[in-house]
């Protein structure tokens, strides 16, 4: 149960809390009612359970910001996000699987997704490697093409 005395203690740590003008005194504020809602027993007169309340947290505060070094803006402006290695293969070979490319355009450039050489298609196939790569070459003329018509329509 919670005494009379604590509630007006309450009461007045959030009028100073609907007062306060910048992060500090609204931290404190904060931990101040914490730390009457903790201690809700008190009889203590109301305006000096707030005012020691929010001393105690003034003191916290202040011993939390000696501990925590201070981080220059500098450090904070990092980039957040971080892609995975193998992120874009995935992401092309998505891509591919509903891409309005013929069979054999994706198959090759599937192949080419996979680590496949041209002098490697060009022995499987039974073909020159001049001719593999001018099939290269048009693949990825008509991907980069439907790519860049599905990324506009979109």
């Amino acid at each position: 149960m919670i005494s009379n005395q604590a509630q007006g203690a309450i009461l007045i740590l959030q009028a100073k809390a609907r007062n306060a003008h910048d992060i500090y005194t609204q931290e404190r504020v904060d931990r101040a009612l914490d730390e009457i809602v903790r201690n809700s027993t008190k009889t203590n007169p109301s305006e000096h359970q707030a005012r020691s309340a929010f001393a105690n947290a003034a003191k916290v505060i202040d011993r939390r910001r000696k501990l925590a070094p201070e981080v220059p803006d500098e450090v904070l402006v990092t980039e957040v996000s971080v892609r995975e290695s193998g992120y874009d293969l995935v992401e092309l070979k998505c891509w591919l699987g509903g891409a309005d490319l013929s069979f054999a355009t994706r198959t090759l450039l599937l192949a080419l997704l996979d680590g496949a050489e041209g002098k490697e298609l060009a022995t499987q196939e039974g073909i020159p490697v001049a001719r593999v790569r001018e099939q290269i070459a048009r693949a990825r003329r008509s991907a980069r093409a439907e790519y860049m018509g599905s990324a506009a329509s979109a």
